[in-house]
């Protein structure tokens, strides 16, 4: 049967679309601000070409993201290649090969990132404590040859120590990170302003970025 409709059926009708509309205009204009906001963040990360973070603020910021102590760190300046007798060739390494970070929480998870990591410039650089990054370090070779190359480990006062990110080499650096944790205290860092310093890319290479993007 055929259903017919009446100015009171219509105007009901009405009333329901019209604050539909509304609630839908309303979730639409929520959407496009936080749109607008993501758009915003990835132009500013975009324009960061890197980073100097406190060692103990970034190990801060990982238990409050995480929301588990930490149990463990390793930080290693040059793994396996580092020679005491030869410190010039032992930084060298360290910018070619990078740095080792391991830390674990009290959950039994852990995160590791390996070798091409970089985290350091020169082992001259003073850190927050006004000591070098190599006073902050001990070679360290657990192999049996004792006269071997040995792991360039930060080993004292680790909290002082200055870490130099590099965003793209940091986003792209081989990892065992499932939820990403340490990405996430970087760059609540950043957007905090709890860094030591940061870097801008030129706006030459913003726009080349852009176009790769």
């Amino acid at each position: 049967m055929r259903k017919y409709f009446t100015k009171k059926k219509l105007d009901s009708d009405i009333k329901k679309l019209v604050a539909r509309q509304g609630e839908l205009r309303a979730k639409l204009n929520s959407v496009s601000k936080e749109l607008e906001m993501c758009y915003k963040r990835k132009s500013d990360l975009e324009g960061i070409e890197s980073v100097k973070i406190k060692f103990g603020d970034l190990l801060k910021e990982l238990k409050s993201v995480s929301g588990h102590e930490i149990t463990d760190v390793r930080l290693i300046a040059l793994s396996s290649f580092a020679d005491p007798c030869n410190i010039q060739e032992t930084e060298t390494k360290m910018n070619i090969f990078g740095s080792r970070l391991f830390i674990k929480f009290d959950n039994q998870t852990f995160i590791w990132y390996l070798t091409g990591f970089k985290l350091f410039d020169s082992l001259n650089d003073l850190q927050a404590d006004g000591k070098t990054l190599l006073q902050h370090c001990a070679f360290v070779n657990d192999a049996s040859m004792p006269n071997g190359w040995h792991d360039l480990e930060v080993y004292s006062n680790k909290e002082d120590v200055i870490c130099h990110i590099n965003l793209e080499n940091f986003l792209n650096s081989a990892h065992e990170d499932d939820d990403n944790l340490l990405e996430q205290a970087v760059f609540s860092l950043i957007e905090n302003n709890n860094v030591l310093g940061i870097e801008y890319v030129k706006e030459d290479e913003v726009k080349l970025r852009k176009t790769k993007n």
